[in-house]
């Protein structure tokens, strides 16, 4: 327990150096791309227990034209 406490205290606390705070904000960066993915999953699980099959594809396809235009946005 205490190994974690000194874990979790290493994460929290910004680095002295330039690398080590490059590699916590990257941790950081990684973990909250992963929680925004699992609660985009629990979404959709939720909305095709609501939705009838043809309104979750028209869904599918609403969400499709978002993520490409977000894509296309961001890449310009």
């Amino acid at each position: 327990m205490n190994k974690i406490k000194k874990i979790a205290n290493n994460l929290i606390t910004p680095g002295e150096t330039l690398s080590q705070r490059v590699v916590r904000g990257g941790f950081w960066v990684f973990l909250l791309k992963i929680v925004n993915r699992c609660f985009s999953l629990v979404r959709l699980i939720i909305l095709a227990r609501i939705l009838s099959p043809n309104d979750f594809g028209l869904m599918d396809i609403a969400l499709t034209a978002i993520s490409t235009l977000k894509n296309e946005i961001s890449l310009r």
